[in-house]
């Protein structure tokens, strides 16, 4: 839930979407947080990166190995609007 609080949302290419299509503020109306305009500036303003290995699987070192690969690779495709950002 803090992932999708604080997130920049990105199109499938990783780049920022525009403040007009962005959905996640929406997830929050309604519930308390919505109330306080502190917290709901602070909504959508940073890159949040989550790496889950927990589904990672394979038969060997190798298959997991490379599994780790593409996880981390689809997450920096996820992401890559940061490769020129100040923001980290």
């Amino acid at each position: 839930m803090l992932k999708i609080f604080f997130e920049i949302e990105t199109d499938v290419q990783g780049q920022p979407l525009p403040i007009t299509e962005r959905g996640n503020q929406k997830l929050f109306t309604g519930l308390k947080i919505s109330t306080d305009r502190y917290s709901m500036a602070q909504q959508g303003q940073y890159p949040v990166i989550l790496l889950n290995l927990k589904e990672t699987k394979g038969n060997n070192y190798q298959e997991i190995e490379n599994n780790i690969k593409k996880k981390i690779q689809k997450t920096f495709e996820q992401h890559t609007y940061l490769v020129n950002s100040s923001q980290l």
